[in-house]
Order: structure tokens, then sequence, then C-alpha cells
């Protein structure tokens, strides 16, 4: 009895691992039936093409065997990427003679908008160009071939956002093709099969189409340097934020150098934003949104510059006006602005007209290229933003100087007439000076900052692929920068004040009625609160 429950036991497990080996060889065997006989960039879609009773394709004139078809559910794109795709037929077509790939229909289509599309929209006519290539043999030698006729189409674009290699229009885009289908990119000598490629009618200025290879924008990764300026920008933005917000809705500070200061962080907060967006969001922005993001954040860091000129010259434009019949504020606020909104402005449509022209790339700005920001990997960036700004920041250097020494010749005057009732002098003389101190802080903070910015940049050119120091005392500075605003402009005794003033307004109740009484006062007290300096708020 005992011998029976054991061989009925053996049985079953000897069952039981029947089915394990079954189960893992038609596992085997159904993985082996979708694997593909060639690679990918060899196959072609047979979805749409005649199949034969013995399961062969005809493709372009050519016949498929079915041994050499297999079931794909994915697409491989550029740098092996692959796509999910419902199950479709696909079969080698490069066994018999070399393909080669184009990106669309290679007389009846072109790509949609930078897309992995082919437009939909049928054209006028066929297009006509020279259908015969250079091609380099195995021999080393160079061959005329018909490209339609001598070669196995295969279609399809390899990534979204791909650009013509055009040697028509510059040099350094020289590109070879062998008889296996690959090109040699000249400018890189990088190597592009064609699943990273395809072929794509370009016309040209005089009209005349050609065949040039669109290939996928070059991916750079990030130094970690960069990764750490961009969190670093990020940390900052919340503190500028929080000053803009204090200086807008208090209206004790809303006076001209309170609008200034306004004005020339809120571009900065937008800058940092945008950019610290792009770099550590893993979004793949379209061109024209990349381009679009671009030529803001540079239209705002600009302007941010321009308004630290404005703050800088103001100070200077005090001292020496003073005792003198000066602009109301309100004027000189809406001449300030045109001059710091509307030179940016102009900078910017120009840096826009000049990357859509025909220029070298070598002169462009690089917007939208590769990155949704100023290419810094040559000399560009000092033409468009390093070089303006580094004039600006010398220009502030002189102003503030200008004005250090006119508080030098005011408070020796003054000494000299102390025994005489100068009371209103000295006071003149200590809100100006408290005025200085308060936003040559400032200027201290970002001119440091930008001058960091500057010197790195400059060093990277000089010194490619080197580390200095002074990334990360940028990066550093940078981190902090909205911080040490916040500190500088609301963490005052002052300012506290009017903050818990304001806060005990909103709670409502009696407390609303001096407002209610300092709004209902008459002009000219209502002047001397808009004309009240800054600093005699702050201390």
């Amino acid at each position: 009895m005992g011998e029976k429950i054991e061989n009925d036991t053996a049985m079953k497990h000897n069952t039981f691992y029947c089915h394990i080996v079954a189960a893992f060889a038609h596992f085997i065997v159904c993985q082996a039936a979708i694997l593909p006989k060639c690679p990918f960039e060899d196959t072609v879609d047979l979805t749409n093409a005649k199949k034969f009773n013995n399961g062969s394709y005809l493709y372009e004139n050519l016949v498929i065997h079915s041994d050499l078809v297999d079931i794909y559910n994915y697409e491989e794109i550029f740098n092996g990427v692959r796509l999910p795709r419902a199950p479709h037929p696909r079969g080698c077509a490069c066994q018999e003679r070399s393909c080669i790939r184009f990106c669309c229909h290679p007389t009846k289509e072109l790509i949609a908008n930078y897309s992995r599309q082919c437009s939909n929209e049928e054209l006028e006519h066929d297009l006509e160009y020279d259908p015969y290539i250079n091609v380099l043999a195995t021999n080393g030698t160079m061959v005329r071939k018909h490209v339609t006729k001598e070669f196995t189409i295969v279609q399809g674009v390899p990534c979204e956002g791909a650009y013509s290699l055009a040697p028509q229009l510059d040099e350094e885009d020289a590109w070879d093709i062998f008889e296996n289908g690959s090109i040699l990119r000249h400018y890189d000598m990088a190597y592009l099969t064609k699943r990273d490629y395809c072929l794509m009618p370009m016309e040209l200025d005089d009209g005349q189409w050609v065949l040039n290879p669109m290939n996928c924008p070059i991916v750079k990764p990030a130094s970690l340097s960069l990764q750490i300026n961009n969190i670093a920008m990020a940390i900052s933005v919340p503190f500028i934020i929080l000053t803009i917000m204090v200086y807008a809705l208090i209206p004790e500070l809303r006076n001209l150098h309170g609008k200034c200061l306004i004005s020339y962080l809120s571009p900065l907060a937008i800058g940092y934003t945008i950019l610290s967006t792009i770099s550590l969001s893993e979004v793949e922005f379209p061109n024209f949104v990349c381009s679009c993001l671009g030529y803001v954040a540079y239209y705002c860091f600009m302007s941010a510059f321009f308004w630290l000129s404005v703050i800088s010259f103001d100070l200077w434009q005090n001292f020496r006006l003073t005792g003198s019949i000066r602009f109301g504020q309100r004027k000189r606020f809406l001449l300030y602005s045109s001059y710091a909104w509307g030179i940016p402005a102009g900078l910017t449509l120009i840096v826009i007209g000049i990357q859509n022209s025909n220029v070298k790339d070598l002169y462009k700005p690089g917007i939208g290229d590769d990155y949704c920001w100023l290419k810094t990997h040559d000399w560009s960036a000092m033409i468009y933003f390093f070089g303006i700004n580094l004039v600006i920041v010398l220009v502030d250097i002189i102003f503030f100087s200008m004005t250090y020494y006119k508080i030098t010749v005011m408070q020796r005057d003054i000494d000299k007439i102390i025994r005489n009732d100068t009371n209103e002098g000295r006071h003149k003389l200590r809100t100006h000076k408290n005025n200085f101190g308060l936003f040559l802080r400032l200027f201290l903070i970002m001119g440091v900052s930008w001058l960091l910015d500057i010197v790195s940049y400059i060093e990277s050119l000089v010194n490619p692929g080197g580390t200095n120091p002074i990334y990360y005392v940028s990066d550093f500075m940078n981190a902090i920068l909205g911080l040490l605003i916040f500190v500088c402009f609301v963490l005052k005794p002052k300012v506290l004040s009017l903050i818990k003033k304001r806060c005990q307004q909103a709670k409502g109740g009696a407390v609303m009625r001096p407002m209610v009484k300092r709004t209902a006062t008459s002009h000219l007290s209502l002047s001397k609160i808009q004309a009240s300096p800054l600093a005699s708020r702050l201390n």
C-alpha cells in the first residue's frame, strides 16, 4: 500500500515538472516567433502590402518570403527607442539589395511640422530632383546610383524635430552615404544607420530641389555644474516672488524705488522659472514652444539687467538734482519703463531675426536648436547676452561710484555748516545714504553673481571640460540670491512693521478706520506718501 502511494506521488511530481517544461518550451517558441530575423531598420511595414496564400508579401515590386516576415508590436526609432504599436507584419526587405531610408514618399510627401508624421496634403505636383546620388563603395570609390531604382526604399521619420544636413547652405553639413544605406556626418564624424536618419527632398532658395538627410538633434547630458545651477535658480524663485508680493501689496512701499524694484524682480523671477523648468523638466517641448520659451527668457533677463541700470541711474540722478526741479515720479517711471522694457524688446526681435535668417550657425544665438536657451559652447552668447550684460554692469559700477562721491561731497558740505540749521539737509542726506546703501547691496548681490556667471562662461570656452571653483561659487550665489534679496528688502524692521500693520488692517473692524482716513487725506499728504523715499521706511 505504501509503495503505491509513493508511486502515485512520484507520478504527480513528474507530471508537474513536465507541465513546467512544456510551458517554458512554449514560451521560448513564442518568443522566437516574434524575434526579428534582421535589424529593425532593415524591415518594412507590410500592413498595406499584398499578401499571397503562401504567406509571402509583395512590397514595391519585391517579394518578401514568409520566412522573412514576423509580427511586431513595437516600432524602433532614433537611438533604439522602442514605441509600442498594434501588432502588425514586418518583413526583411534588405536581403537581396541595399535599402535606403526616406522620411516619407520619395516624391509625394514631406514631413509635417517637424513631427514624425508625413503631411496628408497632396502636393500640387511630384517633387522633381536629381535622383542620382554619390555612394561610397566598400572599395573606397565613389559611384553614382539612382536612389529609387538601385535601392529598396524604407520609410519612416526617426524622431521629432529632425533637421536637415544641407551642405548646399553650410559646408559644415557635409555627409557621405555608403552602400549599406548608412551615412557619415562630417562635422562630428558620426555614423548613422538607417534607423537614425531619413532622406527628404529640400527646396533651396533658387527653387531647386535636392535630397538631404534629416537627422535628429544631439542630446547632450547636462553637466553636474549645470544641474546644480538649475536647481539653485529654482530655489531662488520663491523668495523673489515673496519680495515682489510684499512691495506690491503694501501701499507705503509702492513709491518710485519700490516700483523699480518690482519691475526688476518680476522678469528675473520669470526668467529663472522658465530656465529651471526647461532644464529640470523631463518634458520634451516642441520646437516652436521651445523657441518661444527661450525668447521670453532672454527678454526677461535682458529686462532685469536694464532695470538694475535704471536703479543705479536713478540713485545718481537723485543726488545730481538735489535741490533742483525734477520730473514727477510718474513721468520718471514711464521714461524708465520705456527704456528698460523697450530696448530689451528690440534686442529680442534682433535675436529672433538673426536666429531665423540665413546667417551661418556660428553667428546665430542658437535658441530653439539643440536647447531652449542660448548656445553657450561658442562665443555667440558673448555677442547676444554676456557681452551686453558686462557693459551694463560696468556702467552700473560707474553710476554707483559717482553716487558715492556725491554723498561724500554732501557730507563734507553739511559738516562745514553744521552750526546752522541743517536738519532738513541732514535728513535728506541720511535718506539718500540709506537708499544708496540698500540698492548698493542689491547691486553687489546681483553684480557679483552675474560677473561670476560671465567669468565661468568665458572659462568654459577657454578651458573646455575643465573644472573650476568659480562654477560652484556661481552656483552657490544663484542658490542664495533670492534669499539675500528677501533678507535685504523684506526682513527689515520698518518693512516688517508695515507688513504687521497691513495684516491688522486686513482683519477689519476698528483697525480699518485709520486706513480709510489716510485714503481721504488731502492731495498734498498723498503726494508726500508717494514721494517719500523708500529707505526712510526701511530703517
